[in-house]
């Protein structure tokens, strides 16, 4: 992908020939044009960039400041600067939206892995892959539902700071220690089950068998409500919850130390 073969050019194009590709974009949200357009000046506004591909023009950075323009405008189309990129797949305008830097909207975890996995990117592949693989239901939708995680965010930081095997592994315990139990799909418990597999101390300590036995001794809810009872450290506060169940009555196999919520 980041050795695609495009040129671009400047151009004015009327706002009425730019459209969105709804597989990797955002829906438009007008509260948020309208916070845009509290302090926007179309006098100094960036062109939007747009890829020309099949005869259309498809906005992939910009769809915001473009809807901003036309909100100003009375809601009427008009001649919008723009950067037109030739030569870019739909996969590469997908990787592109996903790697946007600027600063008016930040682009949601869940929209950007969406775009990364339509523009097949290896990691978002392998990482929803592996989800899939072991039961787990997985979409881009906030819709609940049996076996069904939502944490698209979590998972992204599980993956990358983990080996793939860790990754695995964490998944498994959660799975098996709970059977898909409603809480133990939460942001919490997947992030704070990750950090305890991989925390500095215990990393490759952790004997995973013991660990499942040990969890589906406890509801995943009193760990959740346990954690949120610290007002700061992230994963990390329902990693400890974690290692105090695991180290409970061991006196062989006990990880050393303890959770720092500092780390």
């Amino acid at each position: 992908m980041d050795n695609y073969n495009t040129t671009f050019f400047f151009m004015q194009l009327p706002s009425s020939q730019i459209s969105s590709d709804p597989t990797y974009q955002r829906p438009i949200e007008i509260g948020w044009i309208r916070k845009i357009a509290e302090k926007f000046d179309p006098n100094v506004v960036n062109p939007i960039k747009v890829s020309l591909r099949d005869g259309h023009y498809y906005v992939f950075d910009g769809q915001h400041t473009l809807a901003t323009l036309k909100y100003l405008n009375g809601g009427q189309d008009l001649m919008v600067p723009c950067l037109v990129y030739r030569g870019l797949t739909r996969d590469d305008e997908a990787i592109l939206f996903a790697k946007q830097t600027g600063i008016s909207h930040k682009v949601e975890a869940k929209i950007k892995t969406k775009a990364q996995y339509t523009g097949n990117d290896p990691q978002v592949l392998d990482m929803i892959g592996i989800v899939k693989s072991l039961g787990f239901d997985f979409d881009f939708t906030n819709k609940q539902g049996d076996k069904k995680i939502i944490a698209v965010a979590t998972l992204n930081r599980m993956y990358q700071r983990s080996s793939r095997q860790e990754f695995i592994d964490s998944l498994e315990i959660i799975r098996d220690a709970w059977h898909f139990e409603p809480y133990s799909l939460k942001s919490e418990l997947l992030g704070g089950v990750n950090q305890f597999y991989i925390y500095p101390s215990f990393r490759g300590k952790v004997i995973k068998k013991l660990a499942i036995q040990k969890l589906s001794a406890v509801k995943p809810i009193i760990i959740y409500r346990d954690g949120k009872a610290y007002s700061r450290g992230g994963d990390l506060r329902f990693a400890k919850q974690i290692a105090d169940i695991y180290n409970h009555g061991l006196k062989s196999n006990r990880l050393p130390g303890g959770i720092d919520l500092h780390y």
